[in-house]
């Protein structure tokens, strides 16, 4: 019982770390001339993904991936992405955010 409880004290541990930096960047302001883009991984990947989000979030349920200049049709790739795309375009939510509030909800959930 003990063994349980200090691993989903380091589990909530590294939870809140990794959702730590999300959320000062929301809550600090950011200096003039600076931008926070709100990246947790490497940029193309996130950009990637976003991409996905935002193509659920205009209603498509195939994905393209906009960072090629090939000719491709629409596949059902990164399902958990578009779908996330729908859920902000129905709670009104930007790409970043609804983003983000997966990752909390959903961590949380792997947690417990």
């Amino acid at each position: 019982m003990k063994f349980n409880r200090i691993i989903i004290l380091i589990s909530l541990s590294a939870l809140i770390l990794s959702i730590l930096p999300f959320l000062v960047n929301i809550f600090m302001p950011v200096t003039s001339g600076r931008v926070n883009p709100h990246w947790d991984n490497w940029p193309y990947d996130f950009n990637y993904y976003r991409s996905v989000i935002t193509q659920g979030k205009n209603g498509q349920i195939t994905v393209y991936d906009k960072y090629t200049s090939e000719n491709q049709q629409g596949r059902l790739l990164r399902i958990s992405y578009l779908a996330l795309g729908h859920f902000s375009r129905i709670f009104n939510l930007d790409e970043t955010t609804g983003y983000h509030i997966a990752r909390i909800f959903l961590g949380v959930i792997f947690v417990f």
